[in-house]
C-alpha cells in the first residue's frame, strides 16, 4: 500500500510540474530607430497576458533597468545599471510604489545615497556621500514632522 501512495505522489508532482505555465518574452516598446527598449517575461492564463518582469535596454542592447511585476505594477527589488552593467541604484517597490529599502551609486562604484522609503515616503535615515565616499548629509525623515 505504501509503494502505491508514494507512486501516486509522484505522479501527481510529475503531472503537476508538466502542467507548469511557460513564459515567453515579447517586445513591447522599441526606440524610434527600431531597437529594443523594453523587454517583458509574460505567461497567458485564461486568455489574458499577465507580465511579469520587465527589462528596459540601453540601444546598444545593454541592460538598463529591470525588476519583478505584479498586477502590471513594480514590485520587489528593481535594479538600475550604468551602460558599462555595474549598478546604478536598487530601490524595493510594493503595488508599484516604493517601499522599503534604495540605495544608488556613482559611477565609480562608491555609495551616492542610501534610505528608506515607507508608502512612497522617505523614513528612516537618509546618508548622502560625495564621489570620493566622503559623507554630505544625514538627515532622519522619521524627525521631521509637518505643523
Amino acid at each position: 500500500m505504501m509503494k502505491r501512495v508514494l507512486a501516486l505522489g509522484i505522479i501527481s508532482i510529475l503531472f503537476l510540474v508538466a502542467c507548469g505555465r511557460s513564459t515567453e518574452w515579447e517586445t513591447t516598446q522599441y526606440y524610434p530607430t527600431g531597437e529594443e527598449l523594453v523587454k517583458q517575461e509574460f505567461y497567458i492564463e485564461n486568455s489574458d497576458t499577465i507580465y511579469i518582469y520587465q527589462k528596459v535596454l540601453y540601444k546598444d542592447g545593454a541592460l538598463q533597468m529591470e525588476g519583478n511585476l505584479l498586477d502590471g505594477k513594480r514590485e520587489g527589488l528593481w535594479k538600475a545599471y550604468f551602460p558599462d552593467g555595474s549598478i546604478w541604484s536598487e530601490t524595493s517597490f510594493k503595488a508599484g510604489v516604493t517601499d522599503g529599502p534604495t540605495l544608488a551609486n556613482y559611477k565609480n562604484g562608491l555609495l551616492r545615497y542610501k534610505g528608506e522609503y515607507t508608502d512612497g515616503q522617505l523614513t528612516g535615515e537618509w546618508v548622502w556621500y560625495d564621489s570620493l565616499g566622503g559623507l554630505n548629509e544625514k538627515k532622519n525623515f522619521d524627525l521631521i514632522k509637518d505643523d
